[in-house]
């Protein structure tokens, strides 16, 4: 079941056991942490990501760029999503893996990690 489009309250949302911000703009966010991972896209953007997402009701997603998993949680949790494949370059994503773990989510989602960095292409489900 999908939320409503605005449940982007002041660019902070609470989800399970962390706190996601929304920070837009060039720059990186500040480190996440296991109590606050950041989404690296402002509200506005996922507001009309949202949007266009209401019209398809995805059960399925792959995201592309994960840096902390800030998008990646509020994917799987706006659009309860039966699967989520989450790729990024980076030979990791801690904060996103322990959220995962600590959640019992990793048979809903998966991370692929840049294979050059890694030396296999561990999978993490939300």
């Amino acid at each position: 079941m999908t939320r409503p489009a605005g449940a982007l309250p002041n660019e902070v949302l609470r989800v399970r056991d962390i706190e996601l911000r929304f920070i837009g703009g060039r720059h990186r966010p500040p480190p996440s942490t296991d109590d606050i991972i950041y989404v690296h896209k402002d509200a506005a953007f996922v507001a009309s990501m949202n949007e266009t997402l209401e019209r398809v009701c995805p059960k399925r997603m792959i995201e592309v760029g994960v840096l902390d998993g800030g998008s990646t949680v509020y994917w799987h949790h706006q659009y309860d999503l039966e699967r989520l494949a989450a790729i990024d370059i980076e030979a990791e994503a801690p904060c996103l893996t322990r959220y995962l773990e600590r959640n019992k989510l990793t048979d809903a989602a998966s991370a692929t990690i840049n294979r050059r960095k890694a030396q296999a292409w561990p999978r993490i489900a939300v």
